[in-house]
């Protein structure tokens, strides 16, 4: 079996099986739709990539393997329109075209003519004699025409006229004969929803489907759904499955009444953190020995990646993620997107998966979900241009103050473009409703604020002022490196103190802790004197603690070495310095080096209810700038720096690569990487220059 399947197209009959139980994800709601025949569930709902098309096909294995039924289509696993919508009488069938019933309409004829034709008990040629409608005599009439989803695009193609005598030839003849099949029959319909995409993303440069409208796409999906419904309802022997959007469902609340009958008839797809997780268990247990980086490892992730690769170092906030986390936090919650994200990472070569090659790849290839999703959702975002929009985009966290000055630019920049007035597109809502753009909220049940992003399909596609208001709004994850592509000062300005991320918790430069790691230049040459050495720890302890009691943690460890914690960056540094000051005029004669960072720190508490155990990506990078600093040199990150400068005016000064003779300087910044086998770890560095 082949893992990380993007399409569910790629799965015919022969796969099928395979996949069902190698890499199929189910729950007990989906368990019962594939098992049951004779169930009210009817029709399959999710946003693009969510496995609509799998489920359905599944559901046909499922009545194939039980036996008793004539599956429609014949040849093919489902059946779904070819091409572009050939609507050629507009003028004529404008009314018609904008009204829900008729969609409907068009929709019972073509399945009842379908299941007509494939039952063997019905007089095809006696019925034909009796229809009204030209156009429908000739559908009939032709043997090779047995597709349902073939018959709909040339009832829709009908003129006004021969509509209206093709529906009364559907309540007069189809109908009854409908009711009269006693043959067990089920049809397939598939992608309603791509046809009329294709034919909206191009209706300004395509003949055949200039007349394409909006709604049209919201009305097709919605008369199949209440066309199969009523059918399902009306012979018992007969079956019509069928997908349809879930963002359909949200504009039904608004324009059907028998939308909950509906929702009734309809299972859902949805996918949690923990459901998407196992689908990446489930693809790495079917990869071959191999193509895993430790293949004896007891958990599917480490014998996929490795022990050393289960944490993922976030770039700008320094903060780790677990590997799932991090792919996961970079898709649209689609397994569609876990599998193209996955299927590139085993792409790499095991040997070389190291943590820098596989956050890189997720990166890279999470701009090509997000280019590609945007692609997918022109035919709903009408005003929306990424080459006006991603410019003006100079950072992942926006206030609103910032949203209305870049709303406005965009609205003036495409008034220019399309040489029309200037109005309001509204481009932060398209935004929203795509689930790319998410806002701060407070969390009543924790009482913290908390990062929201629509889920897919939460929202219906066509409404405007949908953009709820917030003090903070977010861009998504996946949209970074595709941003930069258009603006290079964005990637070096992604937020330094928040991993963006849906449900991800929001966090105030409160939070944030400074950490400095200092040592003691030359500490060999004090334990080499048997004086010295008697006197060190004691003497030192006491330094340390003189300046250190007020902070929030301040201790010696292995001999020499001072870990500095707390949430005022000036008095971190302030203890660093005085602590050299006074080891500088003890009888040891020494002083202290250290690098700072800062960021969010997680810690135990011990015992005695005192913080202990000390995690986080600052700690590691403070460590790897310690060695590399020059005597009573107190080196920080950038983020330390931007850090402290929240607090009001600091002077800090860029080192340059020549004053750092133990660093290894790149392209104007320092590598901190221990040696060239371990991957880069690049930081621009700082000293205060205190006045």
């Amino acid at each position: 079996m082949t893992p990380w399947v993007i399409d569910a197209k790629d799965l015919d009959l022969a796969v099928l099986s395979g996949f069902r139980k190698s890499l199929f994800h189910t729950n007990a709601t989906v368990d019962r739709f594939l098992g049951l025949t004779n169930g009210s569930v009817i029709l399959v709902s999710g946003p693009k990539g969510f496995g609509k098309t799998l489920l359905l096909k599944l559901k046909k294995d499922s009545l194939r393997r039980k036996g008793g039924f004539h599956l429609i289509p014949v040849d093919q696993m489902v059946d779904r329109p070819i091409g572009t919508p050939t609507i050629f009488s507009l003028k004529d069938s404008i009314d018609f075209l904008q009204d829900e019933q008729y969609w409907r309409n068009v929709w019972l004829i073509s399945l009842t003519s379908t299941f007509i034709k494939h039952d063997k008990g019905v007089n095809i040629a006696s019925l034909i004699g009796n229809l009204t409608s030209p156009s429908l005599q000739s559908m009939m009439n032709r043997e090779k025409l047995t597709s349902a989803c073939d018959m709909f695009d040339q009832i829709l193609a009908m003129p006004r006229k021969d509509y209206i005598y093709a529906y009364n030839d559907l309540r007069t003849y189809f109908i009854p004969a409908f009711r009269a099949i006693r043959s067990p029959m089920a049809i397939f319909i598939d992608n309603i929803d791509e046809y009329f995409e294709q034919a909206i993303a191009f209706r300004d440069n395509a003949t055949l489907t200039r007349n394409v409208a909006h709604s049209f796409w919201i009305n097709a999906q919605l008369g199949l759904a209440n066309a199969a419904r009523e059918l399902n309802a009306l012979n018992n022997h007969i079956k019509i499955f069928a997908t349809i959007r879930q963002e359909v469902f949200q504009t039904t609340r608004k324009i059907d009444p028998l939308a909950m009958q509906l929702r009734a008839s309809t299972i859902e797809l949805s996918y949690e953190h923990d459901d998407l997780v196992e689908i990446i268990r489930k693809n790495i247990g079917v990869e071959v020995k191999e193509n895993l980086v430790e293949p004896s490892a007891p958990d599917e992730i480490e014998r996929f990646i490795g022990k050393s690769n289960l944490t993922i170092e976030h770039r700008y906030t320094n903060e780790d993620e677990s590997f799932e986390d991090f792919l996961i936090r970079h898709t649209l919650m689609r397994p569609r997107d876990i599998a193209a994200l996955g299927g590139k990472i085993s792409e790499i070569p095991p040997s070389r998966r190291s943590v820098s090659k596989i956050r890189d790849t997720i990166n890279s290839e999470s701009a090509i979900v997000a280019e590609m999703y945007l692609a997918e959702s022109r035919p709903h975002v009408a005003d929306f241009s990424i080459e006006v929009l991603f410019p003006l985009l100079q950072t992942n966290v926006i206030n609103r103050d910032e949203l209305e000055s870049i709303s406005d630019q965009y609205d003036t920049a495409m008034a220019r473009l399309s040489l029309v007035d200037k109005k309001e597109l509204h481009v932060f809502c398209d935004l929203f409703r795509l689930g790319l753009l998410g806002v701060v909220q407070d969390n009543k049940k924790t009482e913290m604020k908390t990062q929201f992003f629509v889920r897919l399909g939460e929202t219906a596609l066509d409404p405007k002022r949908c953009l709820p208001h917030s003090d903070i709004y977010l861009i998504h994850p996946i949209m970074y490196d595709f941003i930069g592509k258009f603006n290079a000062k964005f990637i070096n300005s992604i937020n330094s103190l928040n991993i963006v991320g849906k449900g991800r918790p929001w966090r105030e430069i409160t939070d944030v802790y400074f950490v400095i790691k200092a040592d003691v230049v030359k500490y060999s040459e004090i334990m080499a004197d048997p004086d010295l050495a008697d006197t060190f720890p004691k003497e030192f302890s006491k330094i340390v603690a003189s300046e250190g009691g007020s902070l929030f943690q301040c201790e010696v460890s292995s001999g020499d070495s001072i870990t500095i914690i707390d949430r005022n960056w000036k008095n971190a540094s302030r203890a660093f310095h005085r602590i050299d000051a006074k080891l500088q005029k003890s009888i040891f004669k020494r002083r202290l080096r250290g690098g700072g960072d800062s960021g969010i720190i997680r810690f135990d508490s011990n015992e005695s209810g005192k913080p202990d155990k000390f995690r986080g990506g600052a700690l590691r990078t403070a460590a790897r700038i310690e060695p590399v600093s020059n005597p009573g040199q107190l080196v920080v990150t950038s983020r330390y720096k931007e850090f402290a400068q929240t607090f009001g005016p600091a002077d800090f000064r860029e080192l340059e690569a020549g004053e750092l003779p133990k660093a290894r300087a790149l392209g104007g910044q320092f590598d901190l990487a221990k040696s060239d086998s371990e991957p880069s770890i690049i930081e621009r560095l700082f000293v205060f220059r205190s006045k």
